[in-house]
């Protein structure tokens, strides 16, 4: 192979090569955030697809889980039952070796526990952002970025 070839190659390479965001620095009090003896209450408000915007389906629309500080979540579709039903678990933050810090709920459903890390990209008191990765039925994987905010209470 030529000089020119291979410094194409490379070039080539390192333009495809796929661009790591920096982890998000959690801030410390990011289960308060999170968090409330009560329970916060959070809703989507935005959901991506491998980075393209998605329409919320009605489930999604209405979709609400609740985080309280004694390590509980609750997930639910309230005043539906077209929608599949909710769950409850136990959350916790973890910042795995990569330095990137995952949202892990462990949710009980029928007779087992199914374990979910989310990748959190953002967070502030009435913001959270995760990312997650599934398998559609075809095989490929896909990325999934949901933006949930406060409920507003009335």
């Amino acid at each position: 192979m030529k000089g020119w070839q291979i410094a194409f190659l490379m070039i080539l390479l390192l333009a495809c090569a796929e661009k790591q965001r920096p982890a998000f620095d959690l801030p410390l009090n990011a289960p308060l955030m999170i968090a409330s003896a009560e329970g916060k209450i959070w809703m989507i408000s935005e959901k991506y697809q491998d980075g393209s915007r998605m329409n919320m389906s009605h489930c999604d629309s209405l979709y609400t889980i609740s985080f309280k500080l004694d390590g509980s979540v609750e997930a639910d579709y309230p005043d539906s039952q077209q929608c599949e039903s909710g769950h409850r678990g136990q959350w916790r933050i973890l910042k795995e070796k990569d330095g990137y810090p995952y949202l892990q709920i462990a949710k009980y459903q029928h007779q087992d526990t199914v374990v979910v890390k989310l990748l959190i990209e953002d967070l502030s008191s009435d913001r959270l952002e995760w990312q997650y990765s599934e398998r559609e039925p075809t095989g490929v994987r896909t990325t999934i970025r949901e933006v949930l905010v406060l409920q507003k209470l009335n």
